[in-house]
């Protein structure tokens, strides 16, 4: 199974996208997010007005150097909580792994891990969980 054109077209542009996905615990919600990582080499991050971001190429190298996939499971209590402004952060989450795929294929072979279906990613305010920015989770 390879990733979806018009999700990989967001994820060139620089755009994260992300999906809710089964828990390994009946108890919890999980996620997983990818952020394309920026090649300073070949282009830069350019922020728009409504604060959306995407990645501008300059000259003839490519202007992503990978991506960042990061899985979450956080226990659904939690997320309740932090929804309703009952708690000013997500505290610690139950299961937080961050990984680097270097190109498309590696991407692939990562997400394989925890989604059956690619088609599930979308934009990350779409999957019901607020995702720290993708330039706060690299350094």
């Amino acid at each position: 199974m390879s990733i979806p054109l018009k999700i990989l077209n967001r994820l060139r542009l620089g755009r994260d996208v992300a999906a809710k996905m089964p828990p390994s615990r009946p108890e919890n919600l999980a996620w997983i997010y990818v952020y394309p990582i920026l090649n300073q080499d070949n282009g830069f991050l350019l922020r728009g007005h409504g604060g959306e971001e995407r990645i501008v190429g300059v000259g003839t190298g490519n202007p992503i150097k990978g991506f960042l996939v990061r899985h979450l499971e956080i226990e659904s209590s939690v997320a309740e909580d932090f929804y309703q402004s009952l708690r000013d952060d997500i505290g610690n989450p139950w299961f937080d792994e961050r990984l680097t795929a270097a190109n498309v294929e590696e991407l692939e072979a990562v997400l394989q891990r925890w989604l059956i279906d690619y088609t599930t990613l979308h934009v990350p305010m779409n999957v019901g969980y607020e995702f720290e920015l993708g330039p706060d989770l690299i350094d």
